[in-house]
Formats: structure tokens, sequence, C-alpha cells
């Protein structure tokens, strides 16, 4: 059950609120393209709980994940390009056997008046494209500064890594 868990974890992961279904939204047309240091500044150095699975940005390129029930770990990598924030990430479980679980997330983000939209690019094939308000939703899920580390090094040690 937990290498089912394991493995759909990640595509649980980043669900944008209020779209359910491929290409939905549409960006406000006074948007503009996010500049990279705003961006840097929105998601990098924070931690997200999803709760399904925590992820921190540190500023120094690396990502970590730890599934919600502690029952997997992630490490990888991120970058910001422009208006796009991507990371990838290996998850791993208890099962030394079993290859990581690669996983791919990228979103452009833009910017009308004070609200930040984001748009998925690189997902899910049923959340490619779709348009959101960032800061209505899943940004109020960001918190400065890393608040996984300790139970990421936790989780990762329980299974012998």
């Amino acid at each position: 059950m937990k290498t089912i868990i394991l493995a759909a974890l990640p595509l649980l992961l980043l669900a944008p609120t209020g779209a359910l279904a491929k290409n939905q939204g549409k960006l406000p047309g006074d948007a503009k393209p996010m500049a990279s240091g705003d961006l840097t500044k929105l998601v990098i150095g924070r931690s997200v709980d999803y709760k399904i699975a925590a992820y921190y940005f540190n500023p120094d390129g690396h990502v970590i994940g730890v599934g919600g029930k502690n029952d997997g770990f992630a490490e990888g990598t991120w970058t910001i390009t422009d208006n796009e924030f991507c990371f990838v990430t290996d998850w791993k479980g208890a099962d030394k056997a079993k290859p990581p679980f690669h996983y791919e997330k990228c979103q452009k983000f833009y910017l009308s008046k004070t609200v930040v939209y984001a748009e998925n690019t690189k997902s899910e094939d049923q959340w490619l494209g779709d348009k959101y308000q960032f800061n209505q939703g899943e940004g109020k899920k960001y918190k400065d500064g890393d608040l996984l580390s300790a139970r990421f090094t936790a989780v990762k040690t329980k299974f012998g890594y």
C-alpha cells in the first residue's frame, strides 16, 4: 500500500485550486510575466505543505520533500528562467529495490496588479495549461524558511538511506 501511495504522491502535488480539467482558467488582459527576482522571493527559501507532501526550496538550487505521512522522501533541484519555476525530484521510500519515482513540475508566473497567477507548463497531463490565482490558494501554503530539513533527515534515516 505504501508503494502505491508513494507512486501517486507526486501526481497530487501542486494540484491547482479551482482548476478541474486541462487548460482551465485564463489570465487577465493586464497580466505581465513576473520578473525572475520577484519569483525567486515568492518561492525560494520557503517551505510549502500540501498535506500529502511538503517541500523546501533551498536557495542553493536544491529541493527536498517528505510524504505527508512520512512514507517517502524526495531530493532534487529547482531552476528559475525568466518567469518559469521548475523543479525535478526523485522520490524514494522503504523499498530500496524499487527505482525512484521521477517527478517534474514547471509553472510560469504572472502579475496582474497585486494578484499572482500561475500557469502549469509541465505537469501531469490533467493539469497542463491550467491558469489560476496562485496567491488565493496554493500561495497561502508557503511559509518562510526551512521547516522541513529535520523531518526530511528523520524520514531518510528511518528508511536507511
